[in-house]
């Protein structure tokens, strides 16, 4: 009789249950952060996934046209917005590709070198994909 290879990667049948339901649960619970930070401002792009769009300021028309001192603290404002919805968007993407490999089996393995990813930096970040060998 001949057995057949785990489906899960090593990292994953080394790490618990327990810590992983845990690690899952900050990273659902971080990923609700996220998207109700940039639902505060900004829309989920219908035709991606994972992307936000932060509406442009209203300027007006014609006897409606904002002043030139109020268009400049709407752009203003707007560009501030932006470049807060950069960073959150790239964290929540982050985070969703965490969850996504713990659904699929590849959770907590370097996505360079396959080795398992140390407890102790999941814990730090959850959404991790490389060890520290490896980390940008």
């Amino acid at each position: 009789m001949r057995i057949a290879p785990h489906p899960l990667p090593v990292s994953t049948l080394i790490m618990d249950q327990s810590t992983l339901s845990e690690l899952k649960k900050k990273l659902l619970a971080e990923k609700a952060l996220l998207e109700a930070e940039l639902s505060s401002f900004a829309k989920k792009d219908p035709e991606s996934r994972t992307d936000w769009e932060t509406p442009t300021p209203d300027v007006g028309q014609g006897e409606e046209s904002v002043p030139p001192d109020d268009l400049a603290d709407k752009f203003e404002e707007y560009e501030n917005l932006v470049s807060r919805e950069q960073p959150l968007e790239t964290r929540l993407n982050e985070v969703t590709r965490a969850l996504s490999r713990i659904e699929e089996g590849g959770y907590g393995t370097c996505r360079v070198c396959k080795k398992p990813i140390p407890q102790e930096r999941l814990e730090a970040n959850p959404a991790a994909m490389t060890d520290m060998e490896h980390a940008e």
